[in-house]
């Protein structure tokens, strides 16, 4: 479409990722092909899932009912998985600054954990995939991305 002189200056991707399945080398390999291309991509609906969404499709679906009883952190997400999710979303913050020149902007799928889609869809439970908590307060993910924001910049992360 470049060659053909079309009038394209950015793209775009949805950022659903679910712990411990985040593609990181296949968005550097985007994101590289984009800067060779000198084009730009702003990323939306960034969020973890904590209770991937697979199993909603696998085997065409047949364990769906089963699968609608899955509801494992209805009382708040265990510490050593919200530690996971930190180190993920720091590890993702940075590859984005690694080729900040590249991506317009980063926007995340709600504020926090009890507006999240992801409590609804494909089925209802209680999940926590995004930077604050149900009760609005930041979750150990903030700080992992506050901190790698900050690294970048010099600047020490807020208390």
């Amino acid at each position: 479409m470049k060659e053909a002189n079309a009038p394209i200056h950015a793209i775009g991707i949805q950022g659903h990722y679910n712990l411990n399945q985040i593609p990181y080398e296949e968005l550097e390999q985007l994101l590289i092909s984009l800067r060779a291309l000198d084009l730009k991509i702003a990323i939306s609906e960034l969020d973890i899932d904590m209770i991937p969404r697979g199993i909603w499709w696998a085997d065409g679906g047949k364990n769906r009912e089963e699968v609608a009883k899955i509801n494992p952190y209805p009382e708040g997400c265990p510490p050593e998985l919200l530690e996971q999710q930190a180190e993920q979303y720091a590890k993702l913050f940075r590859l984005f600054q690694k080729y900040e020149d590249v991506i317009l902007r980063i926007s995340f799928w709600n504020i926090h954990d009890g507006e999240s889609w992801l409590n609804h869809f494909p089925w209802g439970r209680v999940n926590h995939p995004l930077l604050f908590d149900r009760e609005r307060q930041p979750k150990p993910a903030f700080y992992s991305v506050l901190e790698v924001l900050s690294e970048e910049s010099g600047k020490a992360p807020p208390e």
